[in-house]
């Protein structure tokens, strides 16, 4: 398709989906019982709210099946001709998408050097959790969401494997693997976290919740596998070493990790004769999503092998410029990472941040997601330099910072040669990922013939997506993994 065909091809897609909306966004009611919005948005829940689950709806109580508080107005699957039909509630309320400015055309670069398939070097079996336990941890996490019973009992492993860095060096990689106990075979499930911070003490897999709860990781992977998924969930590259740095928001390397530690739990249940399927689904909330798309977008070069199925956003933030225009919260993270990995010839703390954020920034960084909200707050006029903060309103950081917008768009991820099926999960409320940055996510794929089903959940902030949409989420793969249709909102452009 020539450059003036995608041109007509993307104006007639917008005017499409400005005018029919409602015909192809799968949408849930509003719930009175949902989460209020934070006054203050942050990376996982922590400082501006309470460092624990929102109290349930009601009181639980398990029947046969699962939860019994379920929301009554959720809309249901229906099976009509056997295709799932997405039931729409008659008095859902729809937004038309604003006409929005040309994605950046940098191609996305990827170093075609990758790792064995047999890449896990140790493997150490911590726990066992029962599925009394198990539940425990899915009702600490979903608090009063919905969501279904354990099914298997749990142990918890922790391995190491070989992965990539910059340059094709190669460093050890770290991961949680929460594998399900009985006949299987299992479905993989990659789990890649949300922000928690680029030094080293913070680690997703060093989260203690009863500490600090960056998103309360246990809980939403226990609950998986729980359901019979074998979940690993790796740190990010830079973590786990006390020299390193965790470059944020650098595509290759978190797609790297993200790739190689599913040839791990491969590995890992040859070793220990765990039966898995020959599909894995990749999900991964906020950061995670822009990790999980990033690896697909070079899974045909580096890890062409993996029978992956599907990926699973929540509240994905897969757009560079629209972290650090949305979030000055996380902004000086990425720019003391690109810092450090690209040179300050491309991004200069001293051009890009207030003087005294640039200067305390080589301390400052240390600290975990958590802080970082008070510390440094949401108002990006009191955060970054002018002249960035005045390029990020006007959407002019190409001319003005062209270096550091060459970097920040070779890092935007979901663009690659790639066409799983992809469910995008969004809150309706959320201010870290406002939806029209996930509705753009929507078009892009739809543009790109990816098969994608778009969910906004009404009255639904960033930090609560995944808990509000487990069943849905289970749902969605079922229907995948059966060979099924499944509500596919590109099918009407």
């Amino acid at each position: 398709m020539d450059t003036s065909s995608q041109t007509n091809y993307k104006a007639i897609l917008i005017g499409a989906m400005s005018i029919g909306i409602a015909s192809i966004f799968y949408f849930l009611p509003t719930d009175n019982n949902a989460s209020p919005e934070i006054n203050q948005p942050i990376e996982n829940q922590v400082s501006a709210e309470s460092e624990t689950m929102p109290e349930p709806a009601g009181n639980l109580t398990f029947n046969s099946e699962s939860i019994a508080s379920e929301d009554s107005n959720q809309p249901q699957l229906e099976v009509e001709d056997d295709r799932i039909i997405p039931a729409v509630p008659e008095d859902s309320e729809f937004r038309a998408i604003e006409i929005i400015a040309e994605e950046p055309s940098v191609e996305t670069v990827s170093n075609n050097s990758r790792t064995s398939d047999v890449v896990l070097l140790s493997s150490k079996k911590l726990e066992t959790f029962n599925v009394a336990q198990v539940d425990t941890f899915a009702r600490r996490f979903y608090g009063g969401y919905p969501y279904e019973r354990a099914k298997n009992s749990v142990e918890k492993w922790e391995i190491t494997f070989n992965t990539k860095h910059e340059n094709n060096e190669d460093i050890t990689g770290n991961a949680l693997v929460y594998m399900p106990i009985g006949d299987g075979p299992f479905p993989i499930l990659g789990s890649a976290a949300g922000t928690t911070g680029i030094d080293d003490a913070c680690a997703p897999s060093r989260e203690n919740v009863n500490v600090s709860n960056w998103g309360d990781y246990e809980g939403y992977h226990a609950a998986f596998a729980g359901q019979g998924y074998a979940v690993v969930f790796p740190d990010y590259s830079g973590f786990n070493d006390t020299d390193g740095l965790h470059h944020y928001f650098v595509a290759d390397l978190q797609a790297k990790v993200v790739l190689d530690s599913l040839k791990a739990i491969r590995n890992l249940a040859a070793q220990i004769n765990i039966p898995l399927q020959e599909k894995i689904y990749l999900s991964g909330y906020s950061q995670g999503a822009h990790s999980i798309l990033a690896a697909a977008d070079i899974y045909k070069t580096y890890a062409p092998n993996l029978p992956i199925a599907g990926l699973i956003t929540y509240g994905a933030a897969n757009h560079t410029v629209d972290l650090l225009k949305f979030n000055s919260n996380l902004g000086p993270y990425l720019i003391y990472a690109y810092q450090d990995l690209y040179g300050k010839e491309v991004a200069d703390a001293d051009k890009l941040l207030l003087p005294r954020f640039a200067r305390s920034l080589i301390t400052d960084h240390k600290q975990c997601v958590g802080k970082v909200g008070n510390f440094y707050g949401y108002d990006g006029s009191k955060v970054y330099s002018p002249e960035l903060w005045n390029s990020l309103s006007n959407g002019t950081v190409a001319t003005d910072f062209p270096q550091f917008y060459e970097a920040l768009a070779r890092n935007i991820s979901g663009y690659g040669d790639w066409n799983f099926p992809t469910l995008i999960l969004q809150g309706a409320t959320d201010r870290i990922t406002p939806p029209e940055q996930n509705r753009r996510l929507l078009e892009r794929l739809c543009v790109d013939q990816k098969p994608t089903t778009y969910r906004e959940l009404a009255s639904t902030s960033h930090v609560y997506t995944r808990q509000r949409s487990f069943k849905d989420t289970l749902t969605w793969i079922d229907a995948v993994n059966s060979g099924e249709n499944f509500p596919n909102s590109c099918a009407t452009l």
